[in-house]
């Protein structure tokens, strides 16, 4: 039995588990659990087939969306579980809204909605990825090396434990690094701060709103989130590295 297991850690170190006999080119279902890096506004108690409202925190796709869409190989088919605001366990650090769902509760909703394998969503442990992107609600700035050993110690663990299950680390912090050391040559203009005019989304992905230059040329939305154009690159980065 193969697996594809992804435990991704927001802006920290991420994972991504890759089986020996399985690649990006040959996935043909994507699961994602996460945050507000991650969710794109995708309800699965409104069935498998609902509509995907294409909510994101990057004012345009966000890395989900560009890897299942732009990066789409295979026709892979992508439920999106992620939740805006979410920590790994409400039970130990609380979402800022009682609605938001930690990584257990979409966990609880995998188990109920999907590991049944109703129409629509027939996957099998052989030809699917599973994706964690976590951590950024959960942590502080002097927890992040210990929150990483410890994510690497426990993904060994895990594939240690689970017998066919690969686990792959991928780590974002040199695609954010390259962009943010080279920002002119991929055009952007700021990489430091970011408009308050644009701060919760624009009309379009290019809009600009004076004197701010336009909304596509920030690195930055607002004081967390990545534009579009980010994740643009990181998910190029995330299918390259799955296929090698």
């Amino acid at each position: 039995m193969l697996h594809k297991l992804g435990v991704l850690s927001c802006l920290l170190s991420a994972a991504t588990a890759v089986s020996a006999q399985l690649y990006w080119n040959s996935t043909q279902f994507l699961f994602t659990l996460g945050d507000s890096y991650t969710t794109d506004g995708f309800n699965i108690s409104e069935g498998v087939n609902s509509t995907n409202p294409g909510y994101t925190s990057s004012n345009g796709p966000n890395w989900v969306e560009y890897l299942g869409g732009t990066y789409n190989v295979t026709n892979t088919k992508v439920f999106n579980l992620a939740s805006g605001g979410a920590t790994i366990d409400a039970a130990l650090v609380a979402p800022y809204l009682p609605t938001v769902l930690s990584i257990v509760d979409q966990v609880s909703q995998f188990e109920e909605y999907l590991a049944p394998k109703p129409y629509g969503a027939q996957w099998d442990s052989s030809n699917s990825l599973f994706a964690i992107w976590i951590g950024i609600n959960d942590v502080i700035t002097g927890a992040l090396a210990d929150y990483n050993d410890q994510l690497i110690a426990y993904a060994g663990l895990f594939e240690a434990t689970h017998s066919g299950t690969s686990v792959r680390i991928f780590d974002p912090r040199p695609v954010f690094n390259t962009l943010l050391d080279n920002y002119p040559t991929f055009g952007y203009v700021n990489i430091t701060g970011y408009c308050e005019a644009y701060e919760n989304g624009t009309p379009s992905m290019t809009t600009q709103d004076a004197p701010c230059e336009p909304v596509s040329s920030y690195f930055w939305l607002n004081t967390l989130h990545p534009l579009y154009t980010v994740h643009n690159i990181l998910a190029h980065a995330i299918a390259t590295a799955l296929d090698y």
